[in-house]
């Protein structure tokens, strides 16, 4: 199993519907356990994309 991309800060942009500290959606938060391994590493591969786009458009 992968482990969760969880970094205990946990604060939602309820707008952008993105964890500020994993950049993970609120959708992908909740059904992290039941994904496929695969889906959970398509998630983490798009984390540091979704973190710079965020980043820049909040700067």
């Amino acid at each position: 199993m992968i482990k969760t991309p969880c970094n205990n800060i946990c604060e939602l942009d309820k707008e952008k519907d993105l964890c500020k500290g994993c950049f993970r959606t609120s959708e992908e938060i909740t059904k992290w356990i039941f994904f496929e391994d695969h889906e959970r590493e398509e998630i983490i591969n798009s984390l540091e994309k979704r973190k710079k786009e965020y980043l820049k458009a909040n700067d």
